[in-house]
């Protein structure tokens, strides 16, 4: 897969007109090196059903609710909650208890269908070293069913359930998975949303790594007499542990400082370099997998 970088998505650009292919973009909260948490993938795929057309009616798609037309209305990721009255099966008689419980849907995505229907999808995202609660996946129907109607929950009519999560997920979890109405996996995600690969952030750094060696390399060898350098390797630890990291270098009576920053909640890597001795000679800029971008020269 090709990671196209953490870049701000263009509400208007142009849909794919191609042969069907769906452009991974992405989607981020984040840079680590450790697999992204719940939340983040949750706020990801919210984001990714309101941004991408493509993505949103491909989801639709795999739902039981497949081949109705559909247009993506309103959606929510903030764990909604809500004390319901719910049923579970006492384990020592057997018998169906009514319970008051308070418990929450990770995401809620209302489509329109045929221009008249409203449906609810209710999604439980799951990571891989995930579990299920007890009555988690009980619970997902009965609380689709009491929220029906209501405002803040997006006024759907219709509802049906979806699991979303790791393949290594569903197979530990047969029984429970199976309660929902839908399972898509998050290797199926991660074409549209490269977060949802747990290799996402690995990848984002050293497409970063790269650029950043190409532009200490270029920008040294303006300066004549200087002997070529190499650009320290960039560790999530390294460029996290301090406002700036420095490169001083020899001969040039300045150097770099780089530091890790955001635009629009997307990461990227901000390198800076001058000359003490020659004015104008500072340089800044913007480094994300897509490469390095001048963004301001002669502050020095």
């Amino acid at each position: 897969m090709e990671y196209r970088g953490c870049q701000p998505v263009d509400n208007h650009a142009a849909p794919d007109s191609g042969s069907g292919t769906l452009v991974a973009i992405a989607l981020c909260t984040g840079v680590s090196m450790k697999p992204a948490s719940e939340k983040e993938l949750d706020r990801a795929l919210d984001k990714g059903l309101e941004r991408l057309p493509h993505f949103a009616d491909w989801f639709l798609a795999r739902t039981k609710i497949a081949g109705n037309q559909g247009v993506r209305l309103w959606s929510r990721s903030d764990h909604p909650w809500g004390a319901l009255p719910l049923q579970v099966v006492n384990p020592e008689t057997l018998a169906v208890e009514t319970v008051v419980k308070e418990s929450e849907t990770d995401i809620i995505v209302v489509y329109l269908l045929d221009g008249v229907r409203r449906v609810g999808l209710h999604i439980e995202n799951k990571v891989g070293m995930g579990k299920f609660r007890p009555h988690q996946a009980d619970f997902y129907a009965q609380r689709a069913r009491a929220w029906v109607g209501i405002e803040k929950y997006g006024s759907y009519t219709e509802w049906s359930t979806v699991l979303v999560a790791p393949d290594g997920f569903r197979a530990r979890y047969p029984e429970e998975s199976a309660k929902f109405d839908t399972f898509i996996s998050h290797e199926e995600i991660s074409e549209f949303i490269p977060l949802f690969d747990p290799n996402f952030g690995s990848a984002w750094l050293a497409a970063v790594q790269a650029h950043f060696d190409t532009l200490v390399q270029s920008t040294v060898a303006t300066y004549p007499g200087l002997e070529p350098i190499t650009a320290p390797t960039l560790t999530e630890a390294a460029i996290k542990s301090a406002d700036r990291a420095y490169l001083p270098v020899n001969g040039m009576y300045g150097g770099f400082s780089y530091w890790l920053d955001q635009n629009d909640g997307d990461w990227q890597l901000i390198v800076e370099s001058w000359c003490r001795v020659l004015g104008g000679s500072g340089l800044r800029h913007t480094i994300t997998p897509e490469g390095s971008v001048l963004l301001e020269e002669g502050f020095v």
